[in-house]
Order: structure tokens, then C-alpha cells, then sequence
């Protein structure tokens, strides 16, 4: 992967016509471009481009190189005793430019294993997440089982990962014939093939370097790989997590069981936890915030603040979930998030249950518990607080009262009243009734009666908004007889006249006079009914009655003087 030579145009010519850049400016083992392999394995659908790279490089602009879509790089520790110079620029600038990133080193057969092993573990410590294996490139002189064992062993626990082989189908199988690393990951190189040859005891291979070529941010050709799967394949292979701890393995196995994940732990979703790693919640809550299932929810921000759990659990009790409580409908409290409530206040609503309501838009404003227990008080519940009934208040939200007064009513528990009846009604009447009677007797008496009566009642403001008033005026007056035996009788009646009643000697009559009255005038009345007490008859009907009033006035006064 990385030593001049002197050989290549054999190469050149056979990567050229397979439509493969050649390897650039070094050494490649001729075996590394043998098509004649026993078993070959061909790239699955899927596979993410990436390349290695060494000094020969130089300097490179690992931005540019992500932005040309490599998804990974591979960089050279060392080659024996020769230091690479480039190594530390390029093990923290593939990282920064957001690329998953891993170490190879240059084994020399011969050379002390244990000692080429803790290089590597000194240059890269423990591996974190994002980081691939390191690999032991194996392509010259003739290494041997234990030497590359002892390298294996030492590298993994100094790593934290177990290494990966780097190697030709060809060579290996002449070096070792017997196997014997097949849980150490592949790494084949074979040029100028549709699909690489495998070394004995492999049955997969993880990457593949297939040739070389240009590439975004270097200056020069560089060695081009494949790695065998999807981007999360190989996110996963890495030990890749996302922001809230958890790698691609992780999340799938949890999703699974319809959960979320957090610190490459379930939680979350159908699982108890917030889904939330204590770094996200952190950040949501700088913002005011929950977070739920690694994602900033409820609080000021959009969502309920709940996972499926947590709101299927508080629906079990007829309640909301809020912000990883119990809140709303049956149980205590809005049932909306801060923002929910901000955002219906801005419409001059309130929100109950995740949902704007009382106010000026429609529904009572309160949840089912904040019903009833205003109803076990007697009052109805508006906007979160009891109000009509026994209680203060109409019993109604800011869009009833306007409803109904837009009907000209008002507002009462939730439901409109129809406006109140006036009614006004005036009566005048006058009536006046003379009788005159002349009777001529052998006795002569004298008499005078004199009566007067006055009656007036007044009635008004009923509760049914009915005003009445009512005059009525009746007098009597001037009975005077006198008469002696033998008689003349002459009686006369007569509407709005004056008469007199005597008797002298034989046929004369003087001075009886008997007068009612009563005067009506004006009646206004607003409503479909009578007025309450009234006759319901019409100013004939009173004139007449009041007539009858003058006679029965008139027979009481001669019941009296008898």
C-alpha cells in the first residue's frame, strides 16, 4: 500500500483495461492483481466509497475530499521504523471533516511484533465511536502465524477493537495456508476485477481496494476503496453513535420494540426513559424545552413533551400526558405545553388538552376534572376556573356572551336567555249616568242622600315586564223625594246627562241624582299577552260596563233609604 518500485507499467496497462486507475506512485504487489482467484465474492447492492492515504499524499483538504461524497479514510501510522509525518494532520482532519476515520500500519515481518503493536496503540489509544479498527496491512517478506497474533492480541486490547487484515489472496494463502484469523475483518486488495478474490478461510470482506484515482482536496492519485454495505452498515461498523449515544445497531435493535435509544440503552418510546441522553436533554432544556426520544419536544417547543409510553399510560387514567407528567382531562392541570398556551393566548383562547379552546373560541375552557369538580359545587367551569350557578361569574367564555348578545340576550351557563318583556298600558274612561223617576203619592216625604265614591289603583312593573295603570272615578249624588199618596212614577236613564227626582202634592217630584264616572284614555302594550289582571276587553266593553256600575249604584241607594 505504500512502498515506491521500480515495476508497474505490467499494471498499469492491466488496470487500464479493466477501466481501473492504476495504484499511484508505489509499490503493488503483482499478486495483488491476479484474476485467477478460487473463490471471488462480488459487492453486495449496496457499498460507500472511501479511500487510504499515507505521506505521499502530502497535505491534504479533507473538507474538500467530504465534499467529493468519501464517506471514510484510512491513514498510515508507520512503516516499520519510519514514522509517517502525516499521520497526526490527517487522524484529526479526516475526524473534523466529519468522516469516519481509521489507521493502518505498515507491517514488517522480521521486526519485533510486540513493539510494531504498541506503536499503533500509542499513536491511537483507545478507539471511540466513529473510529474503524486499525489494520495490520500485510503484503511483504514472509510474516509468520505467531508474529501476526502476537500483533493482533496486543493491538485489540490497546484499541478497545479488534484489528483488521489487510492482504491479497494470493500471498496470504502462500504465507498462511492454514488460516486462522477469520474473526479479524478483511481488508482485500485486488485490482483490475469485477469482484475480489478471497484469501483461504475468508468468507466476506468488509472493504475492498480496487485501484486508484483522482480525488477532491489532493493533489495527485490516491488509493480508492469500497466498503461492503450502507452508510449505516458502516456507521455501525465504527462504532459510529448519533447525539444521543446510541449507534446504528442500537437504534434498530431498539426500534424493534418500538422504542428509541439513549446511550446505546432502549429508551424511550414504548419503553420507560425520556429517549434522551443527559447531553440533549441539556441542550433542549437552554432553549426551555423537554426532550423526547433524542429529539427537543414540549416545553416552548413544538410536541407534547411525552413519549408513547409515558401518553399511553396517562391515557389509561382519562388524562393528557404533558411534559413526561400526567396533565389534563382526568388529572390535574391544562393538558397543554407552554407553548400551546402561549400559542392559544395569542388568539385570546385558552388551551385545554393540547387544543385551544374557551375564551374567544369555541368549548368551556376547562378540562374533565376541572367539569366535575365545578359541578360538585354547584357551578359550571370557564376558561379553567368554576363561574356561574353558585358561583361568581355568568357561567360563560368570552365567545358565548358576545353570541348571545349578538342575539340580543345575554349569556347564562353556556346558553343564551331570551331578552325581557315591557309592557305598559294606560285605561281611561268617563261615564256619567242620570236616572230620573217622578212618582205622586197621598203622603208627602222628603229625603236627600248624598254619596260619593272615589277609587283609583295603580299597578306596575311585574315580573314579566308588564306596567298597567288604571283609573276608575264613580260618584253619586243629590237623592231628595218628596210625595204624598197616590202616585205618578217616571224613571229615566241617561249616558253623560243630569237628573232630578221630587214629589209635591199630587204629582211632583223633586232632586234625586245619582252620577258615575270613569274616564280611560291611552293604552301602549309590548308583548303578545294581555296585561297581567287585566279584562282583555276593548273601550266599548268598558264604557258598557261601567253603565251597569251606574245602575247598581242606583238601586243601592234606594235599598238604603228604605
Amino acid at each position: 500500500m505504500s512502498r515506491e518500485s521500480s515495476i508497474g507499467l505490467a499494471l498499469l496497462v492491466l488496470a487500464s483495461a479493466c477501466g481501473r486507475a492504476a495504484p499511484p506512485d508505489r509499490f503493488k504487489n503483482p499478486d495483488f492483481s491476479r484474476t485467477d482467484a478460487v473463490t471471488s465474492i462480488c459487492a453486495g447492492p449496496n457499498t460507500v466509497p472511501g479511500i487510504d492515504v499515507s505521506s505521499w499524499q502530502g497535505s491534504i483538504d479533507w473538507n474538500a475530499v467530504a465534499g467529493g461524497g468519501y464517506k471514510f479514510a484510512i491513514a498510515r501510522i508507520n512503516d516499520g521504523t519510519f514514522n509517517d509525518p502525516d499521520f497526526a494532520a490527517n487522524w484529526s482532519g479526516i475526524q473534523s471533516a466529519g468522516l469516519i476515520r481509521g489507521a493502518y500500519q505498515f507491517f514488517e515481518p522480521g521486526d519485533d511484533a510486540t513493539w510494531q503493536a504498541n506503536v499503533v496503540v500509542n499513536a491511537v489509544g483507545q478507539l471511540g465511536a466513529g473510529d474503524l479498527p486499525v489494520t495490520l496491512d500485510v503484503e511483504t517478506a514472509t510474516p509468520t502465524f505467531d508474529e501476526i497474533a502476537t500483533w493482533s492480541s496486543i493491538v485489540q486490547q490497546g484499541t478497545g477493537k479488534t484489528p483488521m487484515i489487510y492482504t491479497a489472496w494470493g500471498e496470504w494463502n502462500a504465507w498462511i495456508p492454514g488460516g486462522g484469523f477469520e474473526g479479524n475483518p478483511l481488508w482485500v486488495a485486488n485490482y483490475g476485477v469485477s469482484c475480489p478474490g478471497m484469501p483461504a478461510n475468508w468468507s466476506s470482506w468488509v472493504f475492498w481496494q480496487y485501484g486508484g484515482g483522482g480525488v477532491p482536496g489532493i493533489s495527485g492519485s490516491v488509493d480508492l476503496d469500497l466498503f461492503n454495505g450502507t452508510i449505516d452498515d458502516l456507521n455501525n461498523f465504527a462504532g459510529a453513535v448519533n447525539a444521543n449515544g446510541c449507534s446504528t445497531t442500537q437504534v434498530n435493535n431498539c426500534g424493534a420494540y418500538g422504542c428509541a435509544c439513549a446511550d446505546n440503552q432502549c429508551n424511550g418510546g414504548f419503553c420507560p426513559g425520556t429517549g434522551c441522553n443527559a447531553t440533549i436533554t441539556g441542550n433542549c432544556a437552554a432553549f426551555g424545552c423537554q426532550c423526547v426520544d433524542g429529539q427537543c419536544n414540549g416545553g416552548f417547543c413544538p410536541g407534547g413533551g411525552c413519549t408513547a409510553k409515558e401518553q399511553n399510560d396517562c391515557a389509561q387514567y382519562g388524562c393528557q400526558c404533558v411534559d413526561h407528567q400526567c396533565n389534563g382531562g382526568f388529572c390535574a392541570g391544562s393538558g397543554c405545553t407552554a407553548k400551546e398556551i402561549t400559542d392559544c393566548g395569542n388568539y385570546g383562547v385558552n388551551c385545554v388538552d393540547h387544543q385551544c379552546a374557551g375564551g374567544f373560541g369555541p368549548g368551556s375552557g376547562c378540562t374533565a376534572k376541572e367539569t366535575l369538580d365545578c359541578q360538585n359545587t354547584g357551578c359550571g367551569c370557564v376558561d379553567h376556573a368554576c363561574s356561574g350557578g353558585s358561583c361568581q361569574g355568568s357561567g360563560c367564555t368570552a365567545r358565548e356572551t358576545l353570541d348571545c348578545s349578538d342575539g340580543g340576550g345575554s349569556c347564562s351557563m353556556g346558553g343564551c336567555v331570551a331578552p325581557a318583556t315591557t309592557s305598559t298600558t294606560t285605561s281611561s274612561s268617563t261615564s256619567t249616568s242620570t236616572s230620573t223617576s217622578t212618582s205622586t203619592s197621598t203622603s208627602t216625604s222628603t229625603s236627600t242622600s248624598t254619596s260619593t265614591s272615589t277609587s283609583t289603583s295603580t299597578t306596575s312593573t311585574s315580573t314579566s315586564g308588564t306596567s298597567l295603570t288604571s283609573t276608575a272615578s264613580s260618584s253619586s249624588s243629590g237623592a231628595s223625594s218628596t210625595g204624598t199618596t197616590g202616585a205618578a212614577s217616571t224613571s229615566e236613564g241617561t249616558t253623560a246627562s243630569t237628573g232630578t227626582h221630587g214629589s209635591t202634592g199630587t204629582s211632583s217630584s223633586s232632586g234625586s241624582t245619582i252620577t258615575a264616572s270613569s274616564s280611560s284614555a291611552g293604552s301602549t302594550s309590548s308583548g303578545s299577552a294581555p296585561p297581567k289582571g287585566g279584562c282583555g276587553c276593548n273601550s266599548a266593553d268598558a264604557s258598557s260596563g261601567l253603565g251597569l256600575l251606574g245602575i247598581a249604584l242606583a238601586v243601592l241607594a234606594r235599598r238604603r233609604r228604605r
